[in-house]
């Protein structure tokens, strides 16, 4: 049986023997700051401006998606937990 690398885990020990399940989550922190870009694919509004099948950056807080593809449409709510 193969041990795993001491570096897989900074809190759990590579040497721990008990059965059960390991698992530790890392602050995303350091990640939220950086600028990353995602492609959302939904579906938007008949009251939405942007047209349908259009790739569309939404730069900033996301705010401008409730225009572009209708306030309460599927991107619209996405780019807004995303954002």
């Amino acid at each position: 049986m193969n041990d795993m690398p001491s570096t897989a885990f900074d809190q759990v020990p590579a040497n721990a023997r008990p059965s059960g399940f390991y698992a530790e989550t890392k602050s995303m922190t350091s990640i939220v700051s950086l600028n990353q870009r995602a492609l959302v694919i939904g579906q938007r509004l008949a009251v939405g401006t942007v047209a349908a099948g259009e790739p569309v950056l939404i730069p900033g807080d996301g705010s401008e998606a409730a225009v572009y593809f209708g306030r309460g449409s599927n991107l619209a709510r996405m780019v807004a937990v995303f954002r």
